[in-house]
């Protein structure tokens, strides 16, 4: 990030540089002591001392800012008269914002960015978020937010996805943004989950009950409740009896408010209810298949919605958000940049190799596949999103979901020496599972005594084409 102090016609000039990741909150204040010519800024506690060019200081008139002048908060002036760029203007959250005409010292700057204290002074700030001084233009929405939220660090992010599915789909959305279904550790958390699923009463059940899933399963041979990710015990659950029923291995929510209770519940996959992802750190999409010239952003972070599905934002001004059941591609810029997800199943998640109908881009053509994936450099992407190791990629054993692993593989002709009798690909953890097919032309005998029958049928040979092979040439 790059900020510019600049003032009193071109006198003080002074820039600061600091690194800025998206959707994290940060701290900082800038003290200007135009009498002492001297400049402090205060960064997450780091404290930064820029050199002041004397060299255009004018003697004479020292530092002074003129009267009648404007300020401007969240929009970059490329020049004092203004100069605006559209696509220079802030594009996030301002939680405080204060202008003092004294001078701030450096503790008390490193105090109040490190949230340890408020500030206090004697005299009032010039400006505010608070004293009806500044006038929001554009497109500006004003909502309130808790000191927690702007200065704790958070190490838990809670996703609601307000769609009734099964357990099965439920897991694999979270694993493939890298998370896992959420799981209250206390009563606390519980109240909190189920606060968040309030919002989505008509989706998820009723004004009075509120029905969802979580992240826990019964271990038939330990006889007792686990996490649904790594099989771990549970330090705390809520379940309303301590009774095991071994055809009810999945868990829900779907009590009133007062008890919150948790019931144990089949995994069939009919029965469907919503569900919610909790992750360590905020979930990051690529977006590949573009090309060189797009306007799309290449990087896009999950973010919550009030009452709708969560969007995926870009790193510029590019989104993914739900709109009217389908997945819908904007620009906060490019107004006739727009994209739709052509697939009309009910894509939960934009994740996987998907057609889209892209226009008003700077590529040649409308249709487009695109991956939209959270694996990682060493990961490969199943065409459902799923991520797994790049060494699994082809090696005649399938480990993705939708098998793309083994039909993905880039065509070879056949060489010589190739063996053809070899075994078609598989899982690791079931044996290889044949279909065949006869035709019985008679039946010769039936003997009931012996419990024998001796029949004639035309045996259908077993083939296996090798995707991998080319053999057209």
């Amino acid at each position: 990030m790059l900020a510019t102090l600049e003032c009193c016609n071109g006198s003080l000039s002074v820039i600061f540089e600091h690194p800025i990741f998206l959707h994290r909150w940060y701290h900082f204040c800038i003290a200007a002591n135009l009498k002492n010519r001297k400049v402090v800024s205060v960064y997450s506690e780091k404290v930064h001392i820029p050199v002041v060019d004397e060299a255009k200081v004018n003697r004479d008139q020292g530092l002074q800012v003129a009267e009648g002048q404007r300020a401007v908060v969240g929009q970059e002036m490329d020049s004092l008269q203004g100069d605006f760029d559209e696509t220079q203007f802030l594009d996030g959250q301002i939680a405080d914002f204060r202008f003092y005409n004294v001078s701030l010292d450096v503790e008390t700057m490193k105090s109040f960015t490190s949230c340890v204290d408020d500030l206090v002074e004697d005299t009032d700030p010039l400006l505010s978020m608070t004293n009806g001084k500044l006038r929001a233009v554009g497109s500006v929405a004003v909502t309130s937010i808790l000191i927690s939220e702007v200065c704790e660090e958070k190490t838990e992010y809670l996703f609601i996805f307000p769609v009734q599915t099964n357990i099965i789909n439920s897991a694999n959305v979270c694993k493939k943004l890298n998370g896992s279904l959420a799981l209250p550790q206390n009563s606390e958390t519980n109240k909190r989950l189920h606060d968040r699923f309030s919002n989505f009463s008509i989706q998820c059940g009723s004004a009075k009950i509120l029905y969802y899933w979580i992240g826990t399963q019964l271990n038939e041979s330990l006889q007792q409740w686990v996490h649904h990710s790594d099989g771990s015990s549970l330090s705390w659950n809520n379940f309303g009896t301590t009774s095991i029923d071994p055809w009810k291995k999945c868990a829900f929510v779907g009590d009133k408010k007062s008890t919150l209770s948790w019931y144990d519940s089949s995994c069939e996959e009919y029965i469907e209810r919503c569900f919610a992802c909790n992750f360590t750190s905020r979930p990051l999409v690529r977006i590949r298949g573009l090309c060189t010239h797009s306007l799309v952003d290449r990087k896009m972070y999950m973010n919550s919605n009030d009452n709708t599905y969560p969007r995926f934002d870009g790193e510029e001004h590019s989104q993914i958000v739900r709109q009217n059941g389908r997945w819908k591609l904007v620009s906060n810029i490019y107004k006739e940049l727009q994209g739709t997800l052509l697939s009309f199943d009910n894509v939960i998640t934009p994740l996987g190799r998907h057609s889209w109908d892209i226009k008003g881009d700077r590529c040649t053509g409308t249709k487009v596949q695109l991956l939209v994936t959270a694996c990682g450099k060493e990961e490969y992407t199943c065409q459902d999103g799923t991520c797994i190791n790049k060494e699994l990629f082809c090696d005649t054993i399938i480990n993705c979901p939708d098998e793309s692993d083994e039909k993905q593989c880039s065509l070879v002709q056949v060489p010589d020496g190739y063996y053809k009798d070899g075994v078609p690909p598989h899982t690791r953890l079931h044996p290889l599972v044949l279909f065949f097919s006869i035709n019985i032309t008679s039946i010769r005998n039936f003997d009931l005594t012996s419990f024998t029958l001796d029949i004639d049928v035309v045996w259908h040979p077993l083939e296996d084409a090798d995707e991998r092979i080319d053999e057209s040439k």
